[in-house]
Formats: C-alpha cells, sequence, structure tokens
C-alpha cells in the first residue's frame, strides 16, 4: 500500500519512494541501508489487516511447488502506552 514510504531522490533528478519493510535487495537497491531493515514488519499492510482489511495473496510454497493464500496478519499497536503492556 505504500502509505509510510520515504521519499528519496535519485540521480537522474527523479523522486521514488522506498520502505524498510520491503525486500532487503530493494531497499538498499534504492539507496536504503540494510541495517535500517532488521526487525521490520509493513505498518500499512498491518494497520489496514487491524481495520478488517488484510492483503491476500497467493504465494507458492518453495519446497512442495502447491499454491496457498497468504492473509497478512494484524499487529497490536501500543502507542506511547507500550510500558503499560506488562500489566496486560
Amino acid at each position: 500500500l505504500g502509505y509510510l514510504r520515504t521519499p528519496y531522490i535519485q540521480p537522474d533528478g527523479k523522486v521514488r519512494y522506498r520502505c524498510p519493510s520491503e525486500r532487503v535487495t530493494d531497499y538498499v537497491s534504492k539507496g536504503g541501508e540494510k541495517s535500517a531493515t532488521v526487525g521490520r514488519k509493513c505498518l500499512c499492510n498491518a494497520l489496514c489487516a487491524d481495520a478488517g482489511f488484510p492483503q491476500v495473496r497467493q504465494i507458492t510454497n518453495p519446497v512442495t511447488g502447491e499454491k496457498d493464500l497468504y492473509v497478512e496478519p494484524s499487529l497490536i499497536t501500543t502507542g506511547d502506552d507500550v510500558n503499560q503492556c506488562a500489566e496486560l
């Protein structure tokens, strides 16, 4: 969905977008630092899943070749109340 992407300028002057939760090779090829991708999850897709609109796409099992559906899982967000989570 790309709502939280970061714009960057290519050498030819064109504005493009990158997100540290995209594939590492894609992010790095766009000038991003590999270290920025560690532990990242797509918040755009997760927040849409929270609202009941998960991204659904067909995937292929690399071992068996069987096709299946991937449904983006939701994500629990706590905002500034992260320190209160221990009570939950």
